[in-house]
C-alpha cells in the first residue's frame, strides 16, 4: 500500500487506486475463468485432458513469474527515497499510553 501511495502525487491518487482495483479483478477473472478458458483450448490442441491441464498450469506459471518480475523489477518511489531515516526508537504517542492513575504505584 505505501508503494502505491508514494509512487503517486496526491492529484493522482484516486486513478491509481482506480487502476489498482482494475488489475485486480482482471487478474482474479484471468487466474479463474482464464484458466479454464486456457486449458479448454488446449484440450481441442492436444487432445487429451491431463497434458492439456499440465499445459494450462504452465501457462498460469509464466503468467505469475512475468508478475513476480515485474514487482521485483519496481524501483522505490523518489519521495520514499528522499525521506531521511528515523533514529532511535519510535516513541509511543501520549493518546496511546496508560493513564497515569491506572499504573502500578512501584513505576
Amino acid at each position: 500500500m505505501r508503494f502505491r501511495v508514494e509512487s503517486l502525487p496526491e492529484s493522482e491518487q484516486a486513478a491509481g487506486m482506480a487502476s489498482y482495483v482494475a488489475a485486480y479483478r482482471i487478474g482474479m477473472l484471468v487466474s479463474t475463468a482464464g484458466a479454464l478458458f486456457i486449458v479448454s483450448g488446449f484440450e481441442g490442441a492436444v487432445g487429451t485432458r491431463s497434458s492439456a491441464w499440465m499445459w494450462g498450469y504452465v501457462v498460469m506459471a509464466v503468467l505469475v513469474l512475468i508478475g513476480t518480475a515485474t514487482a521485483l523489477a519496481a524501483t522505490e518511489p523518489e519521495q520514499s527515497a528522499r525521506a531521511k531515516p528515523r533514529r532511535g526508537p519510535r516513541r509511543r504517542s501520549r493518546a496511546c499510553s496508560m493513564p497515569r492513575s491506572a499504573r502500578s504505584p512501584n513505576s
